[in-house]
């Protein structure tokens, strides 16, 4: 009885792992564009490219996917002219096609005072971005308070808040950058961030400092709710009527 079953269990094994090689082979190389609306016209255009298999559905096994090696969004940000400005040091988890996941990923990009932000980086003037190898890892909080100095977690726990996970911008602030991670209530609001300050382009900061001056996110609404982060306006070429 036990040689039966296991036999049986290598031969379904056995079928499945078929299945996904022919569904592989015959398979069509697609992408997924969605475009994220900023401010004064531009976009961001993210691509995220995966095989399709138009004959999964077939398989014996009948448990292959359709959608096989998904690859994570790249980042494009066109100019209001139209003009593909910079290499975006940015990619994004793609996980899947409905409005909740598009929200999710033009999360990552934004403009605000006429500057291109992206997660942990904003577009220079001479049209570079900046490099996220300046930003010391001391800056950016952990949800892990065992990872947080001594004093900064006393701070965080006495205002009872919790960093927002691996997401903090940029913004030139005068003759400073500022660097802010959101610090959320429990109903997941930016209640205080995070923020220090560069006074050499990034190649030295200040110690972090938590404090509700914040110069880039918007009090009292979630992350997603920032007014100045890009909206989902298509995906595959439909409209969404979600652009900035």
């Amino acid at each position: 009885m036990k040689k039966h079953m296991l036999g049986l269990l290598l031969a379904v094994s056995a079928a499945g792992a078929l299945d996904s090689l022919a569904a592989e082979r015959y398979s069509i190389a697609k992408e997924d564009v969605l475009e994220c609306g900023v401010a004064d016209g531009a976009k961001f255009v993210l691509r995220a490219k995966y095989l399709y298999s138009p004959t999964a559905r077939l398989a014996p096994s009948g448990h292959v996917a359709e959608r096989v090696n998904q690859e994570p969004y790249t980042v494009q940000f066109h100019s209001r002219s139209g003009a593909v400005i910079g290499a975006v040091p940015l990619s994004v988890r793609h996980v899947g096609s409905y409005r909740e996941a598009y929200v999710d990923a033009c999360g990552n990009v934004g403009m605000l005072k006429g500057v291109a932000l992206v997660k942990s980086s904003y577009l220079k003037p001479d049209g570079s971005w900046f490099d996220l190898a300046l930003l010391p890892e001391r800056l950016q909080l952990s949800g892990a308070p065992d990872e947080q100095a001594p004093a900064l977690r006393q701070r965080l726990d006495e205002l009872k808040l919790a960093p927002a996970f691996r997401y903090a911008l940029l913004l030139p602030d005068g003759a400073r950058l500022v660097y802010e991670q959101p610090l959320l209530n429990d109903h997941g609001e930016v209640a205080y961030v995070a923020q220090a300050f560069s006074s050499d382009h990034g190649g030295s900061w200040s110690e972090l400092a938590v404090t509700r001056q914040a110069r880039i996110f918007e009090l009292g609404r979630s992350v997603k709710a920032q007014s100045f982060l890009g909206k989902p306006s298509a995906f595959n070429g439909a409209k969404l009527g979600g652009g900035g």
